[in-house]
């Protein structure tokens, strides 16, 4: 797994891309005002500091929903229409995509939004299709500086799609959710949309909680997908969370209690048996990149497995800074599953 640097592209802000946009340390700053009241009032010091951990811990809890799926940030637009035009992130239209708006119903009666984005007429059934999971904050808007990328350098269809609670989708977010939302997505490809795009050519892309999304449907309907793709992606929440917080390693026996949403993705990748190409920045913040590296460990199953480090990418930028290099290891892929002749099962209604 050897280094790979590209130059440095104009980079955006970090919130264009999207992904986990909060200040985590803000809930240790309030613990310790309390607990600092309640010194001051003839606590003492040993309840200052047990007073400190448990609001701590009692905040965490209670806001882990808002701090995993980030769809409601005063500073994020919540749907692509209240961008402003001049970023152009409200509609491919704006850079002359030709595309589908989808409202896909889920069996709970959710509707997701999606945005089916197509080559040119004659091109869309011949080409690779990708489905798209974005990270944890704003909405598809923002990611369509990547998916013109996708469009235009690499050749494929994309398919963006809108979790639940996110954007124009109904409903709330959850693990279970989410997954739903995924398998909806799939299946909308490969029955309603199966007149306009080769659907034994379907890969899913997923970047950091999008991963998480993206390795859950791979596990589960290998036969058909023909790749996957990660981003800057998670092995656990518990083991970000140990990360995102360090006291927590003292507590990890609470884990299992406090965590409502698990996304263990580093066990669901042992599972994925199509091949992964792994897109890692090193200079990632938020995630890691020993979490990258595990997930390609555990991938023991993958039949074709890539691993490529930039040495320059953060978690939202990788595919701002190292642009050329970025969509080159991405087409490399799809070339070499094509070449592997993978291929794969069109029904999923069996399933």
């Amino acid at each position: 797994m050897r280094p790979v640097t590209a130059n440095a592209a104009t980079v955006a802000t970090p919130e264009s891309l999207g992904g986990l946009y909060t200040d985590y340390n803000k809930w240790i700053r309030y613990g310790m005002i309390f607990g600092g009241l309640y010194w001051w009032t003839d606590g003492g010091i040993l309840n200052w500091v047990f007073y400190g951990i448990l609001f701590f811990l009692g905040m965490l809890y209670l806001q882990q929903d808002s701090l995993l799926y980030a769809r409601k940030h005063p500073q994020i637009p919540r749907t692509p229409q209240q961008i402003p035009e001049k970023f152009k992130m409200s509609s491919p239209k704006q850079y002359d995509l030709r595309f589908q708006d989808c409202a896909i119903e889920c069996p709970d009666g959710v509707i997701i939004h999606a945005w089916l984005i197509l080559q040119p007429e004659e091109e869309s059934t011949k080409v690779p299709t990708v489905i798209y999971f974005h990270g944890n904050a704003g909405n598809i808007g923002m990611r369509l500086p990547q998916m013109n990328d996708l469009c235009k350098i690499c050749k494929v269809n994309v398919m963006a799609v809108e979790y639940r609670g996110y954007g124009n989708s109904t409903g709330e977010p959850s693990e279970a959710g989410l997954q739903m939302d995924a398998k909806a997505a799939l299946e909308h490809l490969l029955v309603k949309s199966k007149n306009v795009i080769d659907t034994g050519q379907i890969y899913v892309f997923g970047r950091s909680l999008g991963g998480a999304v993206g390795t859950w449907l791979a596990s589960q309907y290998p036969d058909k997908l023909k790749g996957l793709i990660l981003e800057n992606t998670f092995a656990s929440i518990s083991k970000l969370a140990i990360k995102l917080f360090p006291l927590l390693r003292v507590f990890q026996f609470l884990l299992p209690l406090m965590l409502r949403h698990n996304w263990d993705t580093e066990n669901a990748i042992r599972n994925v048996s199509i091949p992964i190409l792994f897109l890692c920045g090193m200079k990632d913040l938020m995630i890691p990149s020993a979490h990258m590296k595990s997930l390609y460990v555990a991938s023991e199953k993958s039949p074709i497995k890539t691993f490529i480090e930039f040495a320059e990418g953060g978690h939202n930028d990788t595919p701002i800074k190292c642009k050329d290099k970025y969509n080159e290891e991405i087409q490399k892929f799809l070339n070499k599953c094509t070449a592997a002749g993978v291929t794969t099962v069109k029904n999923i209604s069996s399933s």
